[in-house]
């Protein structure tokens, strides 16, 4: 009995310090997970920044249904208390993780939305080394695809190829290259 009595207090000290213990992340006021149609949050997890933490990306939506991708490395929230974000127009998602490379998938309607992210160490951030957009077109429009190349500085529109130079983007400003690329159409 003695035993027993002593086993039990310790089991729940050990298990009241793993629940204290283990981090979270925490979403911005107004920000709550985005549901797929099997009523599951919409995330993803992996050590992205090769810290021995998963990390996480999720897709939110505001209260005026507006969503955002949300990015926490845990290198950078648990230290510094930063995560970025993004909004975005698609409304399905799959996410992959391979080689190092994150590639967020978005579609809303004929729409179809690639993001690949690596961290780099020497930033201590994810950059953003390719990027697609797409239509599939209809009957009265004509399908179009844009792909820019981060790594190769190379981008396309349809059949069109061009080099240039570009900045490079991180989750940090990659808010403003969406916005410059969705105004100037490229």
């Amino acid at each position: 009995m003695k035993k027993t009595s002593f086993l039990i207090p310790l089991c729940v000290c050990c298990l009241s310090f793993l629940g204290y213990s283990q981090k979270t992340y925490k979403l911005p006021v107004g920000q709550k997970i985005l549901k797929d149609y099997n009523n599951k949050d919409i995330q993803f997890n992996a050590d992205f920044d090769n810290d021995g933490t998963n990390d996480v990306v999720l897709v939110c939506v505001d209260k005026n249904d507006y969503r955002n991708i949300f990015v926490y490395l845990s290198s950078r929230y648990f230290t510094k208390e930063i995560y970025s974000w993004f909004p975005t127009e698609q409304e399905y998602f799959d996410f992959e993780y391979k080689n190092g490379i994150l590639q967020i998938n978005g579609s809303a309607g004929r729409f179809e939305e690639k993001i690949n992210l690596k961290y780099y160490s020497d930033l201590e951030n994810m950059r953003l080394i390719r990027y697609e957009h797409r239509y599939v077109g209809s009957l009265n429009d004509s399908p179009w695809s844009t792909v820019v190349d981060f790594l190769s500085n190379q981008y396309s529109k349809d059949i069109i190829q061009k080099k240039t130079s570009f900045n490079v983007v991180t989750l940090t400003n990659i808010e403003k290259f969406l916005e410059y690329f969705g105004s100037n159409g490229w």
